[in-house]
């Protein structure tokens, strides 16, 4: 009676760990657990990436990080001493003479003391109404070293920019000339009948091949078990 009551246990045993695997098989991402995914370290100087078909504020931010960031801060803050301070010791006092200390034979051009903020949530350009006021100011002053530079398309992508960046209302099409004009819609193709991740496929099957018989196996020696301690 005791033999039986141990065999009836193993194969309750056996069962069950089919199952189980049969389950982990089906569903891998419970195998996997919750990994912790570690959150990236900003950094400020860390060149953006721009997409295969940029919209004119990501543009803009291109343009923003080589020809503005260096004066007016990585998130437009303005020349702060806490800006200042991620840069390498040598080039944090941007008024030393060789950079922009405005004095004979120095390097580069003259910056005033003082930089302000041009991207702020309380709009840091309250007196521009328009992207074409804002653009005109942009076209004949900056960069300083020699306004104009940019070109227009470059000049309208750092205005789309600010103007995001200041929460002004949403530019229209028709106020950006560098917004480029839509194109024909293209025929959808239709759904492919490929699983998302062809990979976990296989898994999938052969979890469900081996839950059906381990399911009824599990359900069997249950069953015997029942009848064998009745």
């Amino acid at each position: 009676m005791a033999m039986r009551i141990i065999q009836a246990l193993l194969c309750l045993l056996v069962s069950a760990g089919l199952l189980a695997i049969a389950i982990l098989l089906t569903n891998p991402a419970w195998a996997a657990g919750s990994v912790p995914v570690p959150t990236p370290t900003y950094d400020p100087l860390a060149t953006p990436v721009l997409p295969e078909n940029p919209s004119p504020k990501e543009l803009g931010a291109t343009i923003y990080y080589h020809h503005c960031m260096p004066c007016h801060g990585d998130q437009g803050q303005g020349l702060t001493d806490t800006f200042r301070g991620v840069w390498e010791e040598e080039h944090q006092n941007c008024w030393r003479r060789g950079c922009h200390a405005g004095r004979p034979k120095d390097e580069g051009f003259y910056i005033p003391t003082v930089v302000p903020a041009v991207m702020a949530a309380g709009d840091a350009l309250p007196g521009y109404y328009t992207p074409q006021q804002l653009f005109d100011y942009l076209e004949t002053t900056h960069p300083p070293q020699e306004p104009g530079r940019l070109g227009d398309e470059d000049t309208w992508a750092l205005v789309a920019l600010l103007w995001e960046g200041n929460g002004k209302p949403a530019m229209q099409p028709t106020e950006n000339p560098a917004t480029p004009a839509p194109t024909a819609t293209l025929t959808p193709k239709p759904a492919s009948a490929t699983p998302a991740n062809p990979s976990r496929a296989p898994l999938s099957v052969c979890g469900v091949s081996l839950f059906i018989p381990a399911f009824v196996v599990f359900m069997a020696a249950l069953g015997r078990t029942g009848k064998r301690l009745a």
